[in-house]
């Protein structure tokens, strides 16, 4: 037996001496470089209970996800099968890691949820809305094994490197057009690359982009771009911080100013909040770096600045107003004003042709009685009406706010409460409410956290959603409700909440926190896999490089590394998990673990 370990441990020396091409890396190179810049539209057909649960019918058309997600398995699935063909043909050896062990158990609470979903079409192919079905899901985590099992040297380290400082260049030249006003994918040009033919005669009615002083790229939504700079923002201040020579430096350089503007241009305060906690993270590991040259360790933090300074002169005051809305005081006043001065529905509830609507000043009681609506206080005191034509108010004073018109089909009450209008109809089940895509729904009156109610607003009315989303948590503890079924088990049938917030015809396609976003899609045992792995990381790279000093390429973009993992998890907070920037975390976090192996492994062999 000791002769077998033996021959192994050779065995596995001769393959690490002899390293593979890094050409066996472009599989993972495509899915940094190319994937998140594929935009290209696709027509896709909805039924069920996703057409029920949507804003757009039967048909959906998708520009920046749905190609994405294609490409993105289809690489995946390539470089196993490169990887497979290495290690069998001896090439490779796969490596010991604890950090199989969270990933494994993540997989099988999302095999399992998938298993259990109750629309194996979303779970497969992902919500129209977002497009993270289960080989997606799958394909994020095999990725970082794919990359932590084949990056063992420098060479490989800048080969992968190199891919995101091009995929950063091009996002970059396009944010910067974007930002002041000329949008490439608002010419003739851009939109004959993005929109197949069936689509050509649409050409001139393609509007998809933002007003001056924004950013999108072609990651679709300006909090993805922020997400999208809180990864890569801190990876190019490592770039230059390793960089000896004037030239090189200057280009580094170039490149954070270009991140830095992004990360401003995208006017996402979670991708802001991200890049804040990893400038403090960059700040402390590289203390010592400061010290032994500060004026060159300060000059990409000067960049920031003045980068802010001269963004916000230009956009006459934006940037300033940004950061000043990211004060939690002043956002927690402006949610209380909110709710202070707006009547809120506490509830509505039907019961066949009874309908109770309650709000914070008055309640009324709805009974339709096969002829027409009559209208009571909660203690069934009839109230007296005034009817004007098909209107119909109340005499009483507490009911000033409250009005109801039958329409001329004689089909539904066009109902007005505190300015707010919706409409419910007697139908032969009963009365009914209509919400998403037109049809017809029993309010719901969802489960929520009260004290986020009260601030709801809060983070764009994020608070409002926390606050329905994470009393969902307890109903998938074990399994979740499947890959990308989100959108299908929040409430969308909480119309009191929707009134008071986002509007009846407001559609919640996701959490905005990648956490409740994996608790509630493959369970919460899945999402204290993925916290084990992610914290198991951060603890082992601060450990490598809180008192290091720095001298390699692996020394500095571990470090950069670190930070821009941790800054893409302050980020998800407040943003989601999407394919549009989800691979380029989980390849950084793989590169990351790649190379404190690398560094470590060079400390043994100096040893």
């Amino acid at each position: 037996m000791a002769k077998k370990r033996k021959r192994r441990r050779s065995s596995e020396n001769f393959k690490d001496k002899h390293p593979i091409s890094p050409y066996y890396l472009l599989p993972i190179m495509f899915v940094i470089a190319i994937i998140p810049l594929i935009v290209f539209g696709k027509i896709v057909e909805i039924d069920g209970l996703e057409a029920q649960y949507w804003i757009s019918g039967s048909l959906h058309l998708d520009f920046f996800q749905y190609y994405k997600s294609i490409y993105f398995v289809v690489a995946v699935v390539i470089a196993i099968f490169v990887t497979l063909y290495l290690y069998l043909s001896d090439k490779i050896s796969f490596v010991k890691s604890k950090y199989y062990r969270p990933m494994l158990v993540y997989v099988a609470f999302v095999i399992l949820s998938y298993l259990f979903t109750d629309d194996f079409t979303i779970a497969t192919r992902g919500h129209v809305s977002m497009f993270q079905g289960v080989f997606v899901l799958l394909g994020y985590i095999g990725l970082i094994v794919l990359v932590f099992n084949l990056v063992k040297t420098d060479r490989h380290l800048k080969f992968l490197v190199g891919a995101f400082v091009f995929v950063g260049i091009v996002i970059g030249l396009l944010g910067i057009t974007q930002y002041f006003g000329f949008d490439f994918f608002q010419t003739n040009f851009g939109k004959s690359l993005i929109l197949p033919s069936l689509l050509d005669p649409q050409a001139d009615t393609l509007k998809f982009g933002l007003e001056q002083f924004g950013i999108y790229a072609t990651l679709y939504n300006p909090n993805y771009v922020g997400s999208f700079a809180a990864l890569m923002i801190p990876l190019s201040f490592a770039l230059y911080f390793y960089q000896k020579d004037i030239k090189f430096a200057v280009l580094a350089l170039a490149f954070v100013g270009l991140m830095v503007f992004v990360g401003f241009g995208s006017n996402s305060r979670a991708g802001i909040l991200g890049v804040i906690s990893a400038i403090i993270l960059i700040a402390i590991i590289f203390r010592k770096e400061t010290r032994k040259k500060p004026l060159y360790i300060a000059i990409p933090f000067a960049l920031l600045v003045i980068f802010g300074i001269g963004l916000n002169i230009v956009t006459d005051g934006s940037i300033v107003a940004e950061l000043k809305s990211m004060s939690l005081t002043d956002a927690i006043e402006d949610a209380k004003e909110y709710s202070d001065n707006k009547v809120f529905f506490e509830s509505i509830e039907i019961d066949g042709y009874t309908g109770i609507i309650r709000t914070e000043e008055s309640d009324i009681k709805l009974v339709f009685n096969g002829f027409r609506m009559d209208y009571y206080t909660l203690d069934d005191e009839l109230l007296d009406t005034i009817v004007n034509y098909k209107e119909v108010t109340f005499v009483d004073e507490a009911y000033s706010e409250f009005s109801f018109r039958k329409s001329t089909t004689d089909f539904y009450y066009l109902t007005n409460i505190y300015d707010r209008w919706f409409r419910i109809y007697v139908t032969s089940d009963g009365l009914k409410l209509q919400g998403l895509s037109d049809e017809l729904y029993v309010p719901q009156n969802p489960d929520q956290i009260e004290f986020l109610e009260t601030y709801g607003q809060l983070f764009s009315a994020r608070a409002f959603i926390w606050s329905r989303s994470i009393p969902m948590v307890k109903d998938y503890l074990l399994i979740g409700a499947g890959p990308d079924m989100y959108t299908l088990v929040y409430p969308q049938d909480d119309f009191a909440g929707k009134l008071n917030f986002i509007g009846i015809k407001g559609i919640v396609s996701k959490p905005h926190n990648m956490y409740l976003q994996t608790s509630i899609n493959t369970g919460f045992i899945s999402l204290i896999a993925l916290l084990t792995l992610f914290t198991m990381y951060i603890i082992d790279s601060f450990k490598l490089y809180y008192n290091r000093t720095f001298n390699t390429l692996s020394d500095y973009l571990g470090a950069g590394m670190l930070a821009s993992v941790v800054a893409y998890l302050v980020s998800g907070v407040f943003n989601d998990q999407v394919i549009m920037v989800a691979p380029l975390f989980y390849v950084m976090l793989g590169l990351g673990i790649a190379v404190n192996r690398m560094i470590k492994k060079a400390e043994l062999i100096q040893e």
